[in-house]
């Protein structure tokens, strides 16, 4: 009698019930393996056990990954920990995981390797368990697509994310597709009561096309409390015309900080800008098409009405803290580099 059928003869019959109860959840799990008998007598039972493991595994990840965090955190913070899709589906999987994350206010998941699937995962959970105190979500530097990010509008839009104010979902690879199904989510009043405070997807692939989808939201005021709003790589002068007009109308009276950063933009787009009725304190615009004198503008933006409390004291404002690190110990870098270059070429003085 080979092994499979022996362990299929002691455990279908009397010894059944008893052996199960001297086996832990993993080990049920992985004996069932072994012979279509086992499942089907242990049906009932193997789903329970199944919950059991895929619960104990999700709490390993997270203490794990998400800095010792447990089911009663009120906060789970994953970032550089390279978490990737298949643990992002075991995690969603969990169903002790899912009812934490509805009590969670801040999500993140910075600089990991999360794809389109794992934020389709993440979506579905909301859907059937709204997130209803997330109020911060970070997803910066990961894998996502216009797919999974139009599984997170849609979501939100059936009611996933209602408390949500600040979205972080820079250097992703969301193009027009995804941001226009955002701003479809927000013209329906899918987040926060007062709408979203902050709104950055700097370094993705949006153009003015998808910046255009922000008009309906703004008409609609679903926008008034935007603080912060950052967009990037393809928008030219078209799409910086959306913010001009909202401004006129009255629709963005608390926008104070614009990245614009590594965008087609000209003179033209940014003079436009400057004569607007925006109370910016904060505009970024390295890596743009606009002249070094037209940069120039920190002290006129800085200067004007309730702007000027908040203005920096420090050089014109480049971009979000951590872009500006990347920057900075980039341009560090090429400084060295080019010192040691100039030195054994010309030779040091």
């Amino acid at each position: 009698m080979d092994g499979e059928l022996l362990a299929s003869s002691l455990l279908e019959g009397p010894f059944s019930i008893t052996g199960r109860r001297c086996l832990g959840a993993r080990e049920v799990v992985d004996l069932s393996q072994a012979s279509l008998g086992l499942r089907q007598s242990w049906l009932e039972a193997l789903q329970e056990e199944k919950a059991e493991v895929i619960d104990e595994r999700a709490l390993e990840l997270l203490q794990h990954k998400a800095r010792q965090s447990d089911f009663e955190s009120a906060a789970f913070n994953f970032k550089k920990s390279f978490l990737t899709d298949d643990e992002m589906e075991l995690l969603c999987s969990s169903a002790r995981f899912c009812i934490a994350m509805s009590e969670v206010a801040d999500f993140c998941i910075n600089v990991n390797e999360v794809g389109d699937r794992g934020m389709c995962a993440l979506a579905r959970v909301g859907t059937m368990l709204p997130f209803r105190d997330l109020a911060d979500f970070f997803a910066i530097d990961n894998h996502i697509g216009d797919d999974g990010i139009k599984a997170l509008a849609q979501a939100a839009s059936e009611g996933a994310l209602p408390s949500l104010k600040l979205m972080y979902l820079y250097s992703n690879c969301i193009g027009d597709a995804g941001f226009t199904a955002l701003a479809e989510a927000a013209a329906l009043g899918a987040f926060a009561p007062n709408g979203l405070e902050t709104l950055l997807v700097m370094d993705n692939d949006i153009s003015d096309k998808g910046v255009l989808s922000l008009e309906r939201p703004m008409r609609l005021g679903k926008l008034r409390r935007l603080r912060e709003f950052g967009v990037g790589n393809s928008m030219a002068d078209r799409g910086l015309q959306v913010f001009l007009d909202a401004s006129l109308r009255g629709e963005l009276p608390h926008l104070r900080e614009l990245h614009l950063t590594h965008n087609p933009l000209t003179d033209l787009g940014l003079n436009e800008l400057l004569k607007s009725p925006l109370q910016l304190s904060h505009l970024g615009l390295e890596g743009t098409r606009t002249s070094g004198s037209a940069q120039d503008f920190r002290e006129p933006i800085t200067g004007r009405g309730a702007a000027a409390a908040d203005a920096p004291s420090s050089t014109c404002w480049r971009g979000p803290a951590r872009l500006r690190k990347r920057m900075a110990e980039k341009d560090a870098a090429c400084s060295a580099a080019r010192k040691l270059w100039l030195g054994a070429k010309f030779g040091a003085n």
